[in-house]
């Protein structure tokens, strides 16, 4: 009994470290400059996806926000949920600012 005991511990905590990386999106569109050039993980649904020839982004929310994410993999479906690790990066274009993460190139 005790072994099981432990082994359903160790899953339980192993779960809770896992998800305790996540980044609320709201929490970097609030504080964008506290998360600029850094590694973020995000988690949430793809709302919209765009493509050109040069660039390809698709939009998540995280159910507090949501954001941009420049990736060079294949774009996700619209709908559906993913987890994905990239870098924060603030622009400014003259009176306009856009927060956005560029993916990285690894799977999570």
């Amino acid at each position: 009994m005790r072994p099981k005991l432990f082994l359903i511990s160790f899953l339980l905590l192993l779960a809770f470290i896992s998800c305790s990386d996540v980044t609320d999106i709201e929490e970097i569109r609030k504080n964008p400059r506290d998360f600029e050039n850094k590694e973020v993980v995000i988690e949430g649904v793809v709302t919209g996806t765009f493509s050109l020839p040069f660039v390809k982004f698709f939009e998540m929310n995280d159910g507090t926000d949501s954001i941009r994410v420049i990736s060079t993999k294949s774009l996700p479906a619209e709908g559906q949920e993913i987890k994905i690790a990239g870098k924060v990066k603030y622009y400014t274009f003259f009176s306009e600012s856009m927060i956005v993460i560029i993916e990285k190139d690894t799977t999570l």
